[in-house]
């Protein structure tokens, strides 16, 4: 028999921290800013999104362009890793107020 122990140092499931910013820049822009990201003894993690809104009609339709970056890594004895990745957001923005407001017409 062995007296050799191992410790395992995963700590498993990490919540991160959390931030959101929205600023509205003019009547018809917003900037909006999310992230989510921790640091720690043996790794981090970074969850980065920017993005800019154009409303088109009211609050109703909306074109959004976008940035975000995640990265990540993780050094201990079992394992080295690294993650970087890089995303661009294009897209159009349908509130539910536009549909309610459509239906409810008399």
């Amino acid at each position: 028999m062995s007296n050799d122990e191992e410790e395992d140092n995963d700590l498993g499931y990490v919540p991160m921290l959390t931030f959101e910013l929205m600023y509205n820049t003019s009547d018809t822009r917003s900037l909006f800013l999310k992230g989510d990201a921790l640091v720690g003894p043996v790794g981090r993690e970074e969850n980065i999104f920017a993005e800019i809104l154009y409303e088109v009609l009211d609050d109703f339709i909306q074109l959004k362009d976008g940035y975000r970056i995640i990265e990540g890594a993780a050094d201990v004895n079992q394992v080295y890793n690294f993650a970087y990745f890089h995303f661009a957001d294009f897209g159009l923005v349908l509130t539910l107020k536009f549909l309610i407001s459509f239906f409810t017409q008399k």
